[in-house]
This record gives C-alpha cells, structure tokens and sequence, in this order.
C-alpha cells in the first residue's frame, strides 16, 4: 500500500495486559515496515491518537479491549470518518474519553485518514504489574500477524 499509515499503541504497561498497545509497537520498531509506515507510543491518552493520525492516510490503533471473550482474542473495528461509517463500538475507550467521542471532537482540527482500523486485544489480566500475562504473550505472535496484515492491505 502507497501512502503514510501510522501505528498507534495506546495502553498502560504498569496495568499488565493493558499495555499490549505499547508492546505491540515497541516490537514493530524491531521490525523493517513498509515505506511511510510510522509507529507511535499514545500512552493512555486519546488525543495523542489523534495528532499521530493526522495527515496520515489510514491509521491502525492497537489497544485492549474487553468483550469478555478467549483473552488474546483479537477484534477489527474500523471507522471512514468522511462519511461516518463505523463499525467501532460505542464502549471503546482510549483511557481519558472513548475513542468515538475523541474522533468527533476533533473532526474540525485534525486531517484524519481515509480509514483507520482498531485492533482490540481481550485482555486476561488487567492489574498492577509489568509485562504480559502468559495468555498475551503466547498470542502475541497472532496479534502481531494481525497488525501486519493491516499494513499490508
């Protein structure tokens, strides 16, 4: 794919599975990406989301979401923020505000991409602590395969 695409982790890696975001990208940076791929650390906070995708063509979001499924479990929500479709979820939180409520406000001072895609990965273990839980990092090559997919479309 042609054009500027940015990663974005979002997640807290002192909240355990929380920072799988964070971890997805950190290990992104190791990796040789297709042209105009950027990778950013977003932290917890939504509107750092927002700068990294502006003037992008598609932006990918990586964060932990919870459906109460299988954790490692991934989801693929996207949003056309031209037109307004979406399939994101009204309970997809970015930390500080949920991430449609961050889009809409701030549709009149960002340039958002075309697309931008939401990898949701169910967490297992959402708690005080560094690192993966067992259950993340045995699915993380998955969730990694997953991510690259989406640069590669």
């Amino acid at each position: 794919m042609n054009g500027k695409i940015a990663v974005i982790g979002v997640g807290n890696l002192l909240m355990g599975d929380d920072g799988i975001g964070i971890h997805v990208v950190e290990a992104l940076r190791k990796e040789a990406l297709p042209q105009g791929v950027q990778v950013f650390d977003a932290s917890t906070r939504a509107f750092d989301v927002l700068e990294f995708m502006d003037g992008c063509d598609r932006a990918v979001v990586v964060d932990a979401y919870m459906e109460k499924g299988v954790p490692g479990t991934v989801y693929r929500f996207a949003f056309d923020p031209a037109s307004g479709t979406q399939d994101i979820p009204v309970n997809l939180s970015m930390h500080d505000i949920d991430f449609t409520a961050a889009l809409r406000a701030g549709q009149d001072s960002y340039n958002f991409p075309s697309e931008i895609v939401v990898i949701g990965i169910e967490p297992d273990i959402l708690e005080w602590g560094i690192g993966l839980s067992p259950s993340l990092e045995k699915a993380f090559p998955d969730i990694l395969d997953a991510v690259r997919d989406e640069l590669s479309e």
